[in-house]
């Protein structure tokens, strides 16, 4: 049966996805198959040929040599190699800024948490603060949960923003993943020394080094960082407990996997199912476990229910769940943005990390996953250790395979978590081809030509792969990262200084379907349905229906558009630029009005985008509303009705690039 999953690891390199599946949101950065069939040939050929011209005699000497000096290199070096790639991912590609609505949000809720308050204040006009992944709470029908009913906050469980809470208290919020990441590192080494030896380790962190998907990923403000953290510590701890029966050990284990429940609960889920063996056996050895565990388990899942209870007034009801319906939950059914998970979607999503992860985790010129699959095909390990990071590889898309959402910014990020299995596993699988495994097999092909070591093989391919992504394919990756998203790299406040504002009520200029999707909220539609509506109807109609504020005409078409879904009867909606919103849907069969027309002029300027995101601002906002910017969309015509409410701040627009005054 592994002998199958290896040469599924291999060959999912080979799948044409989008052959099979058709287009694919958020594929790109995928190495076609031709490609990977080219590199992989030209890097076994080459560093063949090489060492078969140069004779395994001379290779014994200078590897010899070489492995001697990389195993004195101090371990130090590596983590100072890993901590100022950390740093200069933040500064450089990050600019100490989130680029991804999700780390946004989290972010702000940190802020809100720094106040002492689990809810915002609730602004006066939502739609104006309309943000994804936000709930405005005002509990209008049936008010439960006493003064704390009103409220703005994040949908996310807490224990993300808490720790990002001491970055804001310092005003050095940037540390906090580069602590958190550097801390990850660190425990990799120690569990990885724990479980294969110093010889292992060594390259474990060498892989760490030279890991862009762990730098990046690890250098942003996902809360992926601190599960893996948490992850690695209680992976780290039922290691010492099984070698030295140590209870508080054991009880570490416990604490640690609960606190994953506080950030992300499947990833915690997914890691209790692979130690469920290992549980149960030191019940059964040690029965006073059971009560220690309760005991370690209690703070973390109290605080979830307490905090759960506070902001959506339910003890069961995550914040996710109540803003976007049962659809969030995972399973096969209509997701919130109104396309049905299947199981065959869920085979091409995980079909799609898996083979990303072949791409981003190293950066190789061959699959990253190749050495793990070759080991296993050629090798029976009886290695628990190994089984059980191997089980871990596994079960996270296999559980991923049930959840209806999937993205890769920054790499297949969904299988972040992975990583306390796959790096070191890698560094098993190098060590056991670069020593002794092959012991000293040769490959002899040609008679004029030198038989080659495998081992010798091994390592020359080991040394060219990390020679590539060092100076090539790390490099290309940085620049593309800190190169784009420019939009969400912009800092308001700064550029509000530089023209002079020291306070005001900005309203920063969006899109026309960002209007559009404000303007639905602000009717009271959920997010599911105003997300539903938003792709599934052409705009100008929308935009009609939101300005005459016909909420029961809206939900009409809502509910029909889910029959259709249903139905499997597609709109009759193309993907137009006019304003260079990709995201922009027009009925080709129906004709613009004048209105629709003036919408879409407002977008432009000399026939180019004048607009910009609000996402990246929104967390300029003080919790209460009362710092010196109130930051808000520039919804146009309504802008007048916020305008009104705070009279003491000078109204602005802003596109992006600069202020303009707006004329009262």
């Amino acid at each position: 049966m592994l002998k199958l999953y290896s040469l599924f690891l291999f060959l999912i390199c080979f799948l044409p996805l989008e052959s099979i599946f058709g287009e694919i949101k958020g594929y790109k950065g995928g190495t076609p198959p031709k490609i990977w069939i080219l590199s992989i040939s030209i890097i076994l050929l080459s560093n063949w040929l090489l060492l078969a011209l140069i004779g395994s005699s001379f290779f014994d000497k200078i590897g010899s040599k070489l492995n001697r000096l990389f195993y004195k290199i101090p371990n130090i070096f590596f983590f100072l190699i890993i901590i100022s790639s950390l740093i200069g991912s933040q500064i450089y590609v990050f600019e100490h800024k989130p680029l991804i609505i999700d780390s946004i949000v989290q972010l702000f809720q940190a802020q809100i948490f720094s106040f002492g308050q689990l809810k915002a204040k609730l602004p006066p006009i939502h739609e104006f603060f309309v943000t994804q992944h936000m709930l405005f709470d005002d509990w209008s029908e049936n008010g439960r949960c006493g003064a704390c009913r009103y409220g703005w906050f994040g949908q996310y469980p807490p224990g993300h923003s808490l720790l990002l809470v001491l970055g804001i208290l310092i005003k050095k919020v940037w540390l906090i993943p580069v602590i958190i990441s550097s801390l990850s590192s660190y425990f990799i080494y120690r569990f990885s020394k724990n479980i294969f030896g110093s010889e292992v380790t060594k390259i474990t962190l060498l892989l760490l080094a030279f890991c862009p998907f762990f730098i990046f990923l690890g250098s942003s403000y996902m809360n992926h960082t601190t599960t893996l953290l948490l992850i690695t510590l209680s992976v780290f701890n039922i290691e010492i407990y099984e070698r030295t029966n140590k209870r508080l050990n054991f009880c570490l284990f416990i604490f640690f996997l609960s606190l994953t429940l506080l950030v992300r609960p499947l990833d915690a889920i997914v890691i209790g199912i692979v130690f469920i063996p290992a549980i149960f056996s030191s019940f059964i050895k040690d029965k006073i476990l059971i009560f220690i565990s309760a005991l370690c388990a209690l703070p973390s899942v109290f605080s979830l229910l307490v905090y759960n209870k506070l902001t959506t007034g339910e003890y069961l009801l995550a914040g996710y769940i109540k803003l976007w319906g049962a659809g969030h939950n995972l399973g096969f059914h209509m997701s919130p943005w109104g396309i049905h998970h299947t199981p065959l979607t869920g085979l091409r999503n995980e079909l799609v990390d898996l083979q990303l992860l072949q791409d981003y985790l190293f950066e190789w010129p061959i699959p990253a996953l190749l050495p793990i699959s070759v080991l296993i095909f050629t090798q029976k390990s009886t290695h628990l250790w190994f089984k059980r990071l191997l089980a871990i590889t596994i079960i996270f898309p296999a559980f991923y395979f049930f959840y209806w959402h999937r993205d890769s910014f920054l790499g297949p990020r969904f299988l972040y978590s992975s990583l306390i299995g796959l790096v070191p596993l890698s560094a098993y699988a190098i060590h056991s081809f670069t020593t002794n495994i092959f012991e000293d097999k040769t490959i002899h092909i040609f008679k004029l030509l030198k038989p080659v070591k495998y081992k010798h093989f091994s390592t020359s391919i080991f040394i060219s792969c990390l020679v590539y992504s060092a100076t090539i394919s790390i490099p290309a990756r940085f620049h593309q990262y800190s190169t784009g998203l420019g939009s969400m790299k912009i800092d308001l406040v700064s550029k509000a200084k530089e023209s002079g504002i020291e306070r005001g009520l900005i309203f920063v200029k969006s899109s026309w379907g960002v209007r559009i999707f404000s303007r639905i909220r602000g009717l009271g539609i959920s997010a599911s349905d105003s997300q539903i509506a938003y792709s599934h109807i052409d705009h100008c109609y929308l935009d009609e229906l939101v300005k005459a504020k016909n909420k029961e005409k809206l939900e009409e078409e809502i509910s029909l558009v889910k029959t259709n879904i249903d139905l499997d009867i597609k709109p009759q909606l193309k993907s137009y630029k006019a304003n260079f919103d990709p995201s922009l849907l027009l009925d080709p069969n129906r004709t613009l009005t004048r209105e629709c027309t003036e919408e879409l002029k407002y977008d432009l300027k000399n026939n180019l985008q004048d607009y910009t995101n609000y996402e990246p601002h929104m967390r300029v906002n003080s919790p209460n509303l009362d710092g010196d910017f109130i930051v808000v969309k520039d919804l146009r015509e309504l802008n007048v009705n916020l305008i009104s409410l705070y009279p003491n701040y000078e109204p602005y627009i802003f596109n992006g690039e600069s202020f303009s005054k707006v004329v009262q």
